[in-house]
C-alpha cells in the first residue's frame, strides 16, 4: 500500500500542476468517457469538452494506478479546477475536498472513511460513498445534487435530507445504514426522486408520505417494515414495471401486495 497524500504531492508537486487538474480517477476508461458524454448531452453540455477531459487524462494518466492501493489521510488543498474525483477501492481514512470548488462528481465509495464535509463543494452533482464507516456527512448548501449512493455505510440520522433541493434531487441510495425507527415522512420534500432505495433500514408505517413523489419510478424497501400504501404511488410508476413481481418487496409478500393493489 502507498501512502495517499505522498503519492498524491509526488504525481502533483507544485501549484501549477494541481491547478491544472481536471480529474483524478483509479482507472479511467473509455466506457467511462462515454458515460460522461451521455451525461453531458441529456444536460445540454458541451459534448466536446468532456470528450476532451476525458481523452486528457487518458493520455497523460491522470489517475491512480491499478497496482495500488492508498491508504491514510488525503488532502486536495490547491487543485481548484478539479470536476471529477473517483477514489473508489482504497484505504482512505479521511478525505478533506474544501479546496475543490468546481467539484461536479465524487466517488470515494469502498474506503474507511467515517465523516465527510462536502459544505465547499456547491457544484457537486453526484455522490458515490458506498461502503464506508460513515457516521455523520455535512451536505449543507449542495442545491445542486442529483444523485446520492451512500449504501453500507453507519449513518444514524437523516438531518443531510433538509439540505436537498427537493426538485433536484433524483436518486437516493441509502440501503443498510443505522438509522432509527421512523415512517417515510421524511421523504415527503422530495418530490423531484426517480429512484428511492432505503433497504433493510427500521423504516415503517405506509407508503402514504410519498404520495407527492408523482415521479417516482423505482423504490426499494426490502427488510424495513413498510407494509402498505400502494394506492399512493403513481400510476406511472405501475405501468413502468407492468407487474407488481417487478417491484422490489414493496411488502412482504406478493400476496398481500396483490391485495393492496386491488383494494386501491
Amino acid at each position: 500500500m502507498v501512502n495517499a497524500q505522498e503519492w498524491l504531492n509526488k504525481k502533483y508537486p507544485t501549484p501549477e500542476a494541481k491547478a491544472a487538474v481536471k480529474r483524478i480517477s483509479s482507472k479511467d476508461d473509455l466506457k467511462r468517457i462515454g458515460d460522461d458524454l451521455l451525461t453531458a448531452i441529456s444536460k445540454g453540455q458541451d459534448p466536446l469538452s468532456t470528450i476532451l477531459l476525458g481523452l486528457d487524462s487518458l493520455i497523460n494518466k491522470k489517475q491512480i494506478e491499478d497496482n495500488i492501493i492508498l491508504e491514510g489521510s488525503l488532502s486536495l488543498k490547491g487543485f481548484i479546477n478539479l470536476e471529477w474525483l473517483d477514489i473508489n477501492d482504497q484505504k482512505i481514512t479521511t478525505l478533506d475536498i474544501s479546496d475543490c470548488p468546481k467539484l461536479r462528481e465524487l466517488s470515494c465509495s469502498n474506503n474507511q472513511l467515517a465523516y465527510l464535509d462536502l459544505s465547499n463543494n456547491q457544484q457537486l452533482e453526484q455522490i458515490h460513498f458506498d461502503n464506508n464507516q460513515l457516521t455523520d456527512l455535512n451536505l449543507t448548501g449542495l442545491t445542486k445534487i442529483e444523485k446520492i449512493f451512500c449504501s453500507n455505510n453507519k449513518l444514524t440520522n437523516l438531518e443531510f435530507l433538509k439540505n436537498l433541493n427537493p426538485t433536484e434531487i433524483r436518486t437516493l441510495r441509502m440501503d443498510n445504514n443505522q438509522f432509527s425507527a421512523q415512517d417515510l415522512s421524511c421523504f415527503a420534500s422530495l418530490i423531484g426522486l426517480h429512484r428511492l432505495f432505503i433497504s433493510n433500514n427500521p423504516f415503517y408505517g405506509s407508503l402514504k408520505p410519498l404520495r407527492n413523489l408523482v415521479e417516482l419510478k423505482e423504490l426499494s424497501i426490502v427488510g424495513t417494515n413498510v407494509e402498505n400504501g400502494l394506492e399512493y404511488l403513481p400510476e406511472e410508476f405501475f405501468k413502468r414495471w407492468q407487474t407488481l413481481s417487478s417491484i422490489r418487496n414493496l411488502s412482504k409478500s406478493r400476496k398481500r401486495i396483490s391485495q393492496s393493489r386491488s383494494e386501491s
